[in-house]
């Protein structure tokens, strides 16, 4: 959840305490969005929770999973201490009127519960709990971006985490979404779909295989497909690295479609060709040709033959994307292209307090150097999960990981025409990769201008 309080303060973190207020009467605060849209209705959020809270599954959570204070105060027995489950959670809205965790503003703690569910069935009569714990991640996850179709890119540095800002986006679609890369050679055809050959049994079996050509249809008429028949649910088109492939290319004619309206649907349609409207007529059930015929004020249903199929973008699908412009050989997104998307900046630091101390105070000493030394853009700074956090810190794994990709990324794209005055001795003749590894491995971070030695921090060889 992208939120800020009223007040000025960040969301909930361990230890802390809000009241319903709070939670609830915040306001939502996206760089370079000016509508947050639904997430602000506070009327929406309340009426949400308001049905959550008379659920069974909330009364089988309360039931199950309670404050340790609660306990202590109110003698239940028979109920699972948070405080067992999970060490250090300690946060509660109300802690005077602890109703168990299904009231707790501590998304990643309740993650890592959820994650780690199969080893707390025995406290989970039936289920219903942990089903329950499944649908309030659900309520606190909810994105207002993917609450109505939207277009919607997430950028920043790498390493700052926009795949997994992405991925929580899509916890509200379920499996309900397709996926693809884009890279320099992607086309319109494998988008949307084409016709292409395949070999074929002959009616008469007697004679080899014949070649046929058949329309083969991309992962944007795929997701389209399911989201007219099946109008009451959300649907996503996942696009990573939007920008390594000329993005307006591919969408073609699309690119049209991306205006939506107040609804969330596209405010234009536009008319497929004979094949992509031979596919999608023999696709659609009754209900998807009724969703679509609303769209686009055609009737499908009685589309005469020869007659060219008009096509828009359902309200219940989005296209959710990542991009970084700091990486080498992307294309530029144009004006024109922009304008129908919506933007979510990943900050350079933003939760770095999911990483370990130490290592986080190297990175923005590094950054540092950049910026101050190398002069670069916030987007080729190294973000919190440039290394991933499952590599601990001060390991001979994090030392080869560290020394394989951030050294490299430093010396080949970030800092490549400022090297002399990031390496602190680059300029006395020690200008090769190979001879910067070396000093990595006897000095560590000592090789970076103004930074010093760790020691007993393993190196590679050792």
């Amino acid at each position: 959840m992208r939120l800020q309080f009223t007040h000025g303060q960040s969301l909930p973190s361990h230890g802390s305490m809000h009241s319903h207020d709070d939670l609830f009467h915040t306001t939502c605060i996206v760089p370079d969005n000016a509508d947050c849209k639904s997430w602000n209705n506070v009327a929406l959020r309340e009426q949400l929770y308001e049905k959550w809270s008379k659920s069974q599954y909330m009364q089988a959570m309360r039931s199950k999973l309670i404050h340790t204070a609660a306990i202590q105060r109110k003698g239940h027995s028979g109920t699972t201490p948070l405080g067992e489950l999970i060490p250090e959670f300690s946060a509660c809205i109300d802690p005077h009127a602890c109703q168990g965790i299904f009231e707790t503003a501590d998304l990643q703690a309740l993650s890592r519960i959820d994650a780690d569910w199969e080893k707390r069935k025995e406290f989970d009569n039936g289920g219903w709990a942990s089903a329950g714990f499944s649908k309030y991640l659900e309520f606190l996850q909810y994105d207002p971006y993917a609450a109505n179709g939207s277009n919607l890119i997430y950028f920043g540095a790498p390493g700052t985490g926009k795949s997994y800002k992405l991925n929580e986006s899509l916890a509200s679609f379920g499996e309900r979404y397709e996926r693809v890369t884009f890279y320099s050679d992607y086309l319109h055809a494998q988008f949307v779909g084409s016709l292409r050959p395949s070999m074929e049994p002959d009616t008469d079996r007697t004679k080899p295989d014949r070649l046929a050509y058949r329309f083969v249809p991309g992962p944007f008429t795929n997701i389209l497909v399911q989201a007219l028949n099946d109008p009451t649910q959300p649907y996503a088109l996942v696009i990573e690295e939007i920008n390594r492939a000329d993005a307006a290319s591919v969408f073609g004619d699309l690119f049209q479609l991306l205006d939506r309206n107040d609804e969330g649907s596209s405010e234009y349609s536009i008319t497929a060709n004979a094949d992509l409207t031979k596919y999608l007529l023999a696709r659609l059930d009754a209900k998807g040709k009724k969703h679509l015929s609303g769209l686009t004020k055609q009737n499908v249903a009685d589309l005469g033959p020869n007659k060219a199929l008009r096509i828009a973008i359902p309200s219940n699908m989005s296209i959710l994307a990542t991009m970084n412009s700091a990486d080498q050989g992307v294309y530029p997104l144009d004006t024109a292209f922009k304008r129908r998307w919506d933007f979510v900046y990943i900050g350079i630091d933003e939760s770095e307090n999911q990483i370990d101390n130490k290592w986080d105070a190297q990175r923005h000493a590094i950054n540092d150097l950049l910026l101050t030394k190398a002069h670069v853009n916030e987007d080729k700074l190294i973000g919190p999960f440039f290394i991933k956090r499952s590599i601990p810190w001060a390991s001979k794994q994090f030392s080869k990981t560290f020394k394989c990709k951030v050294i490299m990324y430093l010396f080949e794209d970030a800092a490549r025409y400022k090297r002399k005055e990031i390496f602190t001795d680059y300029a006395s003749g020690r200008n090769t990769l190979s001879k910067l590894f070396n000093d990595w491995d006897k000095k560590n971070f000592a090789i970076f201008t103004g930074m010093e030695r760790i020691e007993n921090f393993p190196s590679n060889k050792q």
